[in-house]
């Protein structure tokens, strides 16, 4: 009798481990299962591009079609900045020249679709599932149709002086209304001689108005400018990034870099969605 009692506690010890092993693994089973929940859908970024489109640029070249550095600089928009977009970026481009408007400078205004908000954490990226982002990458890639064709279209402006100050008053106006849609980074990409004209006298950025303390606070700004020797007459290139600097960090931007003309690779970093090849196994 004791033997057999024995025998069926086993049974039921082995009964119940079965049952509390099975329990953990189905738990298990749902926690991973169970769809991730990705968030509200939100704007990333907003990446501006200010193209300086007078005949500074090339002073000997003729004619709307501009010079190399023009050609040189609409290039370097369709290969090294709307390579780096994706889904959850806003995207605009605008003219340096004459008095600055939103409507006659303007070459691009557009976004490349919202994103759930965690899809923005590499590793929840990794756990989505179905075509999310396949989906997602598509409809950018259509919002960006087109894109290369407006932007190698643009023309020189055959008269006039280089408003950069004024394209960045409207630049640090659409940032304010951004930071309002709950948009947090920013980056300016500045492709041009960086020579204000009507030039500064005495050649000293302005103070902030009121008001534009913050006007570019964590924004990385990078200006990309061809290659000119120092003329008389002319601010050297040291002058003029000395002067952009000071303008930026009396606006606290997050940083101001120069880069060369004819260097490589991407003009800022590339899309913090996850492309679907990187995704992983959650696909």
């Amino acid at each position: 009798m004791r033997a057999f009692l024995g025998h069926l506690r086993r049974i039921l010890a082995a009964i119940i481990a079965i049952a509390v092993f099975s329990t953990v693994i189905y738990g298990a089973y749902r926690v991973w299962d169970r769809p991730v929940r990705l968030g509200d859908p939100v704007f990333a970024r907003e990446v501006c591009v200010l193209l300086d489109s007078t005949v500074s640029m090339d002073p000997d070249a003729r004619g709307e079609a501009g010079g190399a550095n023009f050609r040189t600089a609409k290039a370097m928009i369709v290969e090294r900045v709307l390579p780096a977009l994706g889904p959850g970026d806003r995207f605009c481009a605008y003219r340096i020249g004459t008095n600055f408007g939103e409507g006659t400078h303007r070459i691009l205004n557009g976004h490349l679709g919202v994103v759930p908000e965690r899809l923005l954490d590499g590793d929840v990226a990794a756990l989505a599932r179905g075509d999310t982002l396949p989906t997602l990458w598509k409809m950018a890639a259509d919002s960006m149709n087109g894109w290369n064709d407006t932007i190698t279209a643009v023309r020189v402006e055959p008269t006039g002086h280089s408003g950069y100050l004024d394209a960045f008053d409207y630049i640090a106006t659409r940032i304010a209304s951004s930071r309002q849609d709950g948009i947090r980074e920013f980056e300016l990409i500045v492709i041009g001689d960086r020579m204000q004209s009507p030039v500064p006298a005495p050649f000293l950025p302005s103070p902030p108005r009121e008001g534009e303390e913050e006007a570019f606070a964590g924004v990385m700004v990078r200006f990309v400018s061809p290659f000119r020797r120092d003329a008389p007459g002319q601010r050297s290139a040291r002058e003029l990034n000395a002067f952009w600097m000071e303008y930026f960090r009396t606006r606290r931007a997050l940083g101001t870099t120069f880069v060369p003309f004819d260097g490589s690779g991407l003009l800022l970093p590339p899309s913090r969605v996850a492309r679907p090849a990187a995704a992983g196994g959650g696909l």
